[in-house]
């Protein structure tokens, strides 16, 4: 089993409007910067280890969009934009997969 920490944009933040649903290169695009300030905590818990951090990922995704929210989940489907920590790491879901990030 992997610990997982899901973050989402905070409604609230000053630049929700434009991090929120917005792709990695878009955001670097308007000069903005991924940072915890405009993020909150939606969930953490615990899902299995698919064997590599892509894979996990994957399931981690299937698992926030598919079907029943583990209990304790306060977010919408997992979408561009949320970031999941994983081994102390964070990882961006982007138009398509995840990227490393700084965070």
């Amino acid at each position: 089993m992997k610990k997982i920490t899901v973050y989402q944009v905070n409604d609230e933040a000053p630049q929700a409007h434009y991090l929120m649903f917005s792709g990695l290169d878009l955001v670097h695009k308007m000069g903005l910067k991924v940072t915890r300030d405009n993020y909150t905590i939606v969930w953490q818990g615990e899902v299995e280890d698919k064997g590599d951090a892509d894979a996990t990922l994957e399931g981690v995704f299937h698992l926030l969009n598919v079907g029943q929210k583990p209990e304790g989940y306060k977010g919408h489907s997992l979408s561009v934009s949320d970031i999941i920590e994983m081994d102390g790491k964070f990882y961006y879901t982007d138009d398509y997969g995840f990227e490393e990030i700084q965070f």
